[in-house]
């Protein structure tokens, strides 16, 4: 079997930072729409598998990080998915600390800016999103949280907040100690 190799001072790099924020903010992600869930699937799919890559755990009673739900525009029912995993806690499991950005973003555009349609949203909030998967890498390798620490990508804040008012549905905030946005 395969065991954890715990680091005592593990390093987030620079190159790590800037592959994971490049690839979020690429043209081939379409600006992230969440309004297109063929477009935005591609992120969601991306920082599950950087979950994964990190050691992330699915919430508790989940089957993947992503977390469905559904929100209706003019009439119709469009899929949304939140990504969440999360490092069990050693000694305060019932316990939370909430790692989140939101990785939506305006999608294609109609007002061109230098000849260019794509809104890649390097700052608004890819940067965020890499951050909370550099921490997720960063705090799996050291192995040494007694609080469960949770590490969440909310869609659809772009165009209302869907995604983290989904989210904080379904924790108990009594549970919650610390949440950084």
């Amino acid at each position: 079997s395969c065991v954890a190799q715990h680091q005592k001072n593990p390093k987030i790099s620079k190159e790590e930072v800037s592959r994971v924020l490049k690839t979020l903010s690429a043209d081939d992600m379409m600006g992230r729409n969440a309004l297109k869930p063929e477009v935005i699937r591609k992120s969601a799919d991306f920082i599950a598998s950087e979950f994964k890559k990190a050691g992330l755990s699915f919430m508790a009673g989940a089957d993947s990080y992503m977390q469905n739900f559904e929100t209706t525009r003019r009439g119709k029912n469009i899929p949304m998915f939140n990504v969440v995993g999360m490092l069990p806690g050693k000694s305060l499991k019932d316990e939370y600390v909430v790692f989140s950005a939101h990785y939506d973003h305006l999608g294609i555009v109609k007002k061109v800016v230098n000849q260019d349609s794509i809104a890649n949203g390097a700052d608004d909030d890819a940067s965020g999103t890499t951050a909370v998967i550099e921490l997720a890498k960063y705090f799996a390798k050291t192995g040494a949280n007694e609080r469960t620490i949770i590490f969440v990508a909310f869609t659809a804040e772009e165009i209302g907040g869907f995604g983290s008012q989904y989210f904080s549905k379904q924790l108990n905030p009594d549970k919650v100690v610390a949440m950084f946005n």
